[in-house]
């Protein structure tokens, strides 16, 4: 039997108790439904399980270090309860960032889109399952915060933005998928060049294609055009990635936007061809097949008929009605053949999947096999290797809350013995291509594939055996191995790992490395004065044994800025914080991944002068013999000097300024956190029996440490002496 013919090979089975019948070759693997659109009762009504909208960066963002999620957390909020999962995209962007009205053009620092990634996914973290980076980049700007208005090759690129996007998301929330590129429904030369740049390497080796979980792309109609012309396009999509990206082969592919305008084909037409789509997709044996489909959209805009599963007013149309309406939530394509499970074997090594229950992420089933030779297993896509040749009777259960709910049986006949020329592959990802330093009790990634099934892993360090894993159901892409370095000296070790697939052919990889358990060494230099204004630098002193890789500093918390080139420093405009004190700190990673973090500086940010006011007297009072003046200076810095003008020439007080508790304005000015606070109030005398009769100017003039002042003038009127 030709490979072809086993992968092809796909059993009905009939109720528990009866005998097998084989269907004609074919294939059939459930694509999940979602919609796009801001309405998760709508999407529960269809029996949709996903709903992708946008998180737009200037909605949420709409000032520096100023976020509001009030509209977004309503629709997460809303969309979970029904148990609906969220796909959100993260795009267009603020003006105050550097972009234009319509959101399209990225702003050329990088910093500020990672600090908007960041709060959103701590925001989010574990509400939102999947982040899709920027919609349609591929297009230069049409406007509705749809495009990438900038060249491509400009820095910062996309990929640029997909990267560190994705390092922040699988950081804060690792369960979340990142997704791209989004890109368009009509595949053209600027997605080619994405797409390219997908497969070019970063200067550390890695490749944008790295950072992405889940390959995605529009299919709308453009026209009235029919089912088989969009999936035309869908394979256009699916070659240009592959060929020109090779990286992303094997990963999931999903379509975030799929639909056709029922104002140019009717409402029937839409339900047909959409229907006629999906069912294609379904049936596709293409490994690179989409997963996940998102019609477009869930509701028509007022007064615009158009890609709407509903009308503006919330009525469903055919589509929602007749053909989602009749799917259990979560909506998956049903075959109507019912092909409802499969098996491959090559000679004694079956492969086994439940087409039905592995690819629904809604439900949690269990799935139990008898393998027919006294054996079983668990999982609803499962291996099993036979020890010899000959007829056996498998059956299948599966249950949801320990009740079956479904039961079935064939019959196979695995070949003979094992005959594999093809032996495994091996990577060793974590330490990466180049690294050499490791930091104590590392932990080891490699990357394991082989064509029928792997069976032994083996890790070694200088001859010293510290695993071996042999186990039937070895099948996951990666694995990890912990290195206890207790009883290893630090300095250079071997590393050596082999892998052997289930005809025992084997590969090792092997790999020096330098076991560093010295963390690097660092110290913030902070200006002499604990006061700073305007554009300060702040360097940092860092070394290591081993070599620094890279500082990165920290200031009041925010997302850090990272300087990967020594002599280290921190460049920080005082102008863009509050003022007031601040916190900074400094961590320093060496090349193994040892970090060291500094002590905790706090400068004080100076740029205005004091805020004054003279409440007594009062302006345009007449005033004689002894007179007092009293009010408030708040200042950043705490240090304020106060004095007397009369007529702009200092005026002798009486036993000077003595300071006065004012809590209230304290309150008022909490952002500026005068040291001095409550007792920022002031009151002094004068004697104005020995001034000149008539109006005069009084004045209070207040300085800070920094010598900046500022001034309260008011009118006064000193009466004759004698007079009252």
């Amino acid at each position: 039997m030709t490979d072809r013919a086993l992968r092809l090979l796909v059993l009905t089975a009939a109720l528990a108790g009866s005998t097998a019948r084989a269907q004609p070759p074919g294939c059939f693997h459930p694509v999940v439904l979602g919609a796009n659109g801001t309405q998760p009762e709508l999407a529960r009504q269809a029996n949709l399980g996903w709903l992708r909208f946008t998180i737009r960066w200037k909605d949420v963002n709409p000032q520096p270090y100023v976020f509001d999620f009030v509209r977004e957390d309503a629709i997460v909020d809303d969309a979970r309860a029904r148990g609906v999962q969220v796909l959100a995209i993260l795009s267009t962007a603020p003006q105050w960032a550097g972009s234009n009205p319509n959101g399209t053009r990225p702003p050329a620092d990088l910093s500020l889109w990672q600090t908007f990634v960041r709060e959103t996914a701590r925001h989010f973290a574990g509400r939102v399952a999947a982040y899709e980076i920027w919609n349609e980049p591929n297009l230069r700007d049409i406007a509705l915060g749809v495009g990438w208005d900038a060249d491509l090759d400009a820095s910062p690129r996309y990929v640029d933005y997909l990267r560190s996007a994705a390092e922040i998301l699988r950081s804060e929330d690792p369960s979340a998928k990142v997704l791209g590129l989004a890109a368009s429904s009509l595949p053209d030369s600027r997605t080619a060049q994405l797409v390219s740049q997908l497969e070019q390497p970063f200067a550390d080796g890695s490749r944008g294609s790295d950072y992405l979980d889940v390959v995605s792309f529009h299919a709308n109609a453009l026209t009235d055009e029919a089912a088989t012309t969009v999936e035309g396009r869908i394979g256009e999509h699916l070659t240009s990635l592959f060929r020109r990206n090779p990286g992303s082969q094997g990963k999931p592919v999903w379509i975030t936007e799929l639909g056709w305008s029922s104002d140019r084909v009717g409402e029937l037409a839409q339900r047909e061809r959409i229907e006629t789509l999906l069912d294609h997709l379904s049936r596709s044996c293409d490994p690179s097949r989409p997963e996940l489909v998102m019609l477009f959209q869930l509701r028509d805009f007022p007064q615009v008929e158009s890609r709407g599963l509903f009308h503006a007013d919330g009525s469903p149309k055919p589509i929602a009605r007749l053909y989602l309406g009749n799917l259990p939530f979560p909506a998956t394509t049903r075959d109507p053949l019912g092909l409802a499970w499969s098996y491959v074997c090559r000679n004694l090594f079956c492969e086994f999947e439940a087409n039905e229950w592995q690819v629904n992420p809604f439900v949690t089933p269990q799935c139990r096999w008898d393998f027919g030779d006294g054996t079983s297993g668990g999982g609803c896509r499962t291996r099993h290797v036979y020890q010899d040749a000959g007829s056996r009777l498998v059956r299948l259960s599966v249950l949801i809350d320990e009740q079956e709910i479904y039961r079935r049986e064939a019959t196979l006949v695995p070949e003979g013995s094992c005959q594999d020329p093809e032996p495994p592959t091996l990577r060793l990802l974590s330490p990466g291509a180049g690294a050499t330093d490791v930091a104590p009790d590392p932990r080891l990634l490699v990357g394991l594939r082989d064509n029928i099934g792997l069976f032994r892993l083996d890790f070694a360090v200088d001859g010293r055996q510290l695993l071996s894993l042999a186990r039937p159901d070895l099948e996951l892409p990666t694995a990890e191995l912990r290195w206890q370095t207790a009883g290893f000296a630090p300095g250079p070790h071997r590393l050596s790992i082999s892998l052997s697939d289930r005809c025992n052919n084997t590969v090792r990889v092997d790999r020096d490395v330098f076991l560093d358990a010295k963390s690097p060494q660092i110290e913030l230099e902070p200006p002499l004065s604990r006061l700073v204004s305007e554009r300060v630098k702040i360097p940092v002193a860092a070394s290591d044994n081993r070599g620094i890789d890279r500082v990165e500093l920290f200031l009041d918390g925010l997302p850090p800025a990272v300087d990967r080139k020594a002599p280290f420093s921190l460049s920080w405009n005082t102008r863009v914080s509050d003022e007031g004190p601040h916190r900074l700190y400094a961590v320093a990673y060496d090349r193994a991944g040892n970090a060291s973090r500094s002590a905790t500086v706090v400068l004080v940010a100076d740029n205005r002068p004091p805020e004054l006011f003279v409440s007594t007297p009062s302006h345009g009072s007449r005033v004689s013999g002894v007179v007092r003046v009293a009010g408030w200076a708040v200042d950043a810095s705490g240090s304020v000097s106060l004095e007397l003008l009369l007529d702009g020439a200092p005026l002798t007080s009486l036993g000077g300024f003595e300071a006065v508790p004012r809590p209230s304005v304290c309150a008022s000015f909490a952002r500026l956190a005068d040291p001095r606070c409550p007792a920022v109030g002031f009151r002094t005398f004068f004697d104005a029996s020995s001034l000149e009769p008539g109006r005069h100017t009084l004045a209070v003039r207040a300085r800070d440490a920094l010598g900046r002042a500022a001034v309260s003038e008011l009118t006064i009127e000193v009466a004759p002496s004698g007079a009252r």
